[in-house]
């Protein structure tokens, strides 16, 4: 990309995701058979979910963080606020002038 060279960049972005598709294919059938194996892919499903769960927990724990800690500014942005909900206002109506 750097180099401008649009039909390199396409050649390996298409390297890339045959790569990608390659990894996500499920293995077959055969490859599990073995009880070992499904014993350590069960292994495997529940210690990845329990790491999901934790990260799911850690995540809500540091979004409650940052709000106690900075309760002016949206959970979840970085920076100072944006300017559209502070639009400047129209002259107020004056009921003493109808």
């Amino acid at each position: 990309m750097l180099a401008q060279a649009p039909d390199e960049v396409q050649a390996k972005c298409e390297l890339l995701q045959q790569t990608m598709l390659a990894r996500t294919r499920s293995p077959e059938k055969d490859d599990w058979s073995s009880t070992e194996d499904q014993s350590t892919a069960n292994v495997i499903t529940h210690r990845l979910s329990v790491l999901k769960q934790t990260l799911l927990q850690q995540g809500a724990s540091a979004e409650r963080a940052l709000a106690t800690l900075l309760p002016e500014r949206a959970v979840g942005s970085y920076g100072t606020k944006s300017g559209f909900s502070t639009a400047a206002r129209g002259p107020s109506p004056k009921s003493y002038q109808a």
